[in-house]
């Protein structure tokens, strides 16, 4: 697992070095290695001072959106001892994907006219295909998504609006979907066999880590999933 944090921008590398840097000459120098040897910069995120920067600013900051993600993933995870650099970027990317609307446009009409996505017809999907690379992709968007609505909508989930399904049922469907997805050869052809292994397993560890980033970071309106 390459502790390489591959979804920052130079524009990130740059102000990192800016807000750490005590003079020009070392700026330069910091932007140089952190460009050079990319995996220093999870270092430089444990610092004190550039915690304050992302945490504290009075005001938006021109970080990047992977960083912002990557650094709440990061503290977040880290509190339950869930440091893995694979795991940190995995769920980076999760929510990146889940919180960009074209997220849902390749699965949304599967099963139905609606403009929306149901879980119930991405299941019917997956009982109909007999395709191994839908199946795989749908195995693999289920499990994702199901994580991303116990973490960021736990509370939406738990009122188990007009009958819909409560927290054990994506937390269930979540597991069995990770474990599933890995059984394909698509996983281990795209290097994620050992991650939709781990989530399987530390499901519920990381919908913690997501509720605790929802509660002290996100909000959202009422929204049902």
């Amino acid at each position: 697992m390459s502790p390489k944090i591959t979804h920052i921008t130079e524009k990130d590398i740059e102000i990192l070095a800016q807000k750490l840097g005590k003079n020009q000459k070392e700026k330069i120098a910091l932007i140089h290695l952190l460009k050079q040897e990319p995996e220093k910069i999870d270092q430089i995120l444990d610092f004190e001072s550039i915690k304050r920067y992302i945490l504290e600013a009075p005001s938006p900051i021109p970080i990047s959106a992977q960083l912002y993600f990557h650094y709440l993933g990061k503290l977040a995870l880290g509190k339950r001892g869930l440091k893995n650099q694979e795991l940190i970027s995995y769920i980076t990317k999760l929510l990146m994907r889940f919180l960009k609307m074209d997220s849902f446009v390749p699965f949304s009409r599967l099963g139905s006219r609606r403009n929306f996505l149901r879980m119930s017809d991405l299941l019917l999907s997956l009982e109909k295909t007999a395709d191994s690379m839908q199946a795989y992709q749908l195995h693999h968007f289920i499990a994702d998504y199901s994580l991303f609505v116990c973490g960021l909508f736990k509370e939406n989930i738990e009122r188990c609006w007009n009958g819909s399904p409560g927290m054990e049922f994506y937390e269930g469907l979540g597991m069995r979907s990770y474990a599933l997805a890995a059984s394909y050869p698509e996983a281990q052809k795209n290097s994620l066999q050992g991650i939709f292994s781990f989530l399987s397993s530390a499901f519920k560890e990381v919908r913690f880590a997501l509720n605790e980033i929802q509660e002290q970071f996100f909000h959202f309106s009422d929204i049902s999933p």
